[in-house]
């Protein structure tokens, strides 16, 4: 690594990194250290508006080649389960889905250059919804507390939706860093070290290394509990017959949050829920351990035959060191800042840019990603450039 970069980000998720290819493809040279000490491939589920209006034009302009790399799946069937009824749901569910798509598109677009007006969405309150609405609205969020914005996205998700994987995403933009102006890196012990809301530098190890620009994950306002990663495999015998490639079931009895069961390639099966943590830190991983088997007796109400016909089946670690890894929090109610303050949620320091989780909590992966295209915008803005994204 150089000493002098334009650009430096260091974090655990996905925004700064983004930022970062963004602006390496502007020419300038940009470093991201990834700090996350996860290696397992996790899901990440995006609107087809978004995917094919927003962040394929872009990728597109950028390298074709890094599109290739990325595998992005369409999903088909969407399904919900209540008790005692699976459900195929689609856009002709709701009233006004396709005009509320376009909405949401619209929205998506101003943010990238404004994100306030995607923080006044997320101001605003869900509209009254059905029981199976708010089951896979509320399993769709990154957050506990449903808003407008997590609502709309929602309901765009019922018109077209995508799965990523998380981590083949990080790893073509890290390969597209590294061949271009940046590089990437990855440790754990990095640090930003500041003096009366200046920057100073970001510290690797025994090296610090300056920049122009920071791109920094700030400390969490709150992390109310864990969301649930888990890999299943099976006999692709044992599954039901007609089921979705995406199926909300409601939740167990001691769970407040739905579970969702994504059929990925082959055999494989991905459960995301969302945990409540209560009590100390030191009762997460006994908590994990619960919710792990709470989500396979889920998997059972689905597949009764389960034990019969189960080959593998394995948790994320949601720690990180005596911490929840901060990909894996989420937040009841995300923090929203006042008219006053909205500068300083964006930029905590001079020159430096916020790319933590919280920013987009309740538009989960997809607001991480949008985030990381409006602090892309934002610098470039802030250098007098109009050739934004």
């Amino acid at each position: 690594m150089k000493r002098i970069y334009d650009i430096i980000g260091a974090g655990h998720g996905i925004s700064g990194l983004l930022a970062n290819v963004l602006l390496a493809a502007k020419g300038f040279s940009c470093l991201w250290i990834d700090t996350s000490c996860q290696t397992g491939e996790t899901d990440a589920l995006i609107t087809s508006a978004f995917w094919e209006r927003v962040l394929v034009p872009i990728l597109r302009s950028i390298d074709l080649g890094m599109l290739d790399s990325i595998d992005a799946e369409r999903v088909g069937r969407i399904q919900t389960l209540v008790p005692g009824m699976r459900m195929d749901i689609d856009a002709a569910a709701l009233p006004h889905g396709p005009d509320i798509e376009k909405r949401y598109l619209s929205l998506m677009m101003q943010a990238k250059i404004k994100p306030s007006v995607l923080l006044q969405e997320t101001a605003r309150s869900a509209p009254g919804m059905e029981e199976w609405e708010k089951i896979m609205a509320t399993g769709m969020s990154g957050a506990g507390q449903l808003n407008h914005a997590s609502y709309m996205r929602f309901v765009s998700a019922l018109e077209g939706l995508h799965v990523v994987g998380y981590d083949a995403f990080k790893a073509a933009m890290g390969a597209y860093l590294s061949a271009s102006t940046g590089a990437y890196a990855r440790s754990s012990g990095v640090e930003l070290l500041s003096s009366k809301g200046q920057a100073l530098g970001m510290k690797c190890g025994q090296q610090t290394i300056k920049a122009r620009y920071y791109l920094s994950e700030m400390p969490l306002e709150r992390c109310d509990g864990f969301v649930l990663f888990s890999k299943c495999r099976i006999d692709p015998a044992t599954l039901p017959p007609g089921m979705g490639d995406l199926l909300f079931v409601s939740p167990m009895e001691g769970m407040e949050y739905p579970v969702m069961l994504l059929r990925s390639k082959g055999d494989t099966l991905s459960l995301i829920t969302k945990v409540r943590q209560s009590g100390s830190l030191a009762s997460t991983t006994e908590k994990a351990s619960w919710a792990s088997n709470m989500v396979l007796n889920c998997l059972k109400r689905v597949m009764p035959f389960l034990d019969d016909h189960l080959v593998e089946f394995e948790s994320f670690d949601v720690m990180d060191g005596m911490a929840i890894d901060p990909l894996f929090c989420y937040a009841d109610r995300p923090y929203t800042p006042s008219i006053l303050s909205r500068k300083r949620f964006m930029r905590p320091l001079d020159k430096v840019y916020a790319c933590d989780r919280e920013r987009s909590f309740s538009l989960d992966a997809e607001g991480e990603l949008l985030w990381g295209i409006c602090m892309a915008n934002a610098i470039l803005s802030d250098l007098g450039r109009k050739d934004r994204y």
